[in-house]
């Protein structure tokens, strides 16, 4: 489209358009400009660095200062317990419960290879062949 035929087009849509309508496009328009303006020369910033500033054509200038890693340096804690916190709680008195398990026992087998008796956990015997850390050893 030529600039003669949007001019004539911009024209035909102000002609259907009422009073209020014109002057709301108006105040559209102005304001828009407004923020852009103020957004151009405004300086983005999150938790209070400055970022930098974004043109027209999305470049970003920033501080040569800001740009790169920077160390994290530790402070000391100043935060001390003055005891006040849960003084409305308190743990009751009890009984604790008695140890029901039984006493762990070993079974005393007797070792095929040399004789010897010695004890094992009941977990680990099986079979009717049982050789003693000595003759199990694979040496």
């Amino acid at each position: 489209m030529t600039d003669s035929t949007n001019d004539e087009l911009i024209k035909s849509i102000l002609a259907n358009l009422t009073e209020e309508q014109k002057q709301n496009l108006v105040e559209q328009v102005v304001g828009n400009q407004q923020k852009v303006t103020s957004g151009e020369q405004n300086e983005q910033t999150t938790r209070g660095i400055v970022l930098g500033k974004v043109n027209e054509d999305f470049t970003v200038n920033r501080n040569p200062k800001q740009e790169g890693r920077q160390p994290v340096k530790a402070k000391k804690n100043k935060w001390t317990d003055e005891g006040e916190a849960h003084k409305d709680i308190e743990t009751p008195m009890f009984e604790r419960t008695p140890r029901a398990r039984k006493e762990h026992k070993m079974e005393e087998v007797e070792c095929h290879a040399c004789g010897k008796s010695f004890k094992i956990d009941p977990k680990n015997v099986y079979g009717a062949y049982h050789r003693c850390n000595r003759c199990g050893g694979g040496r």
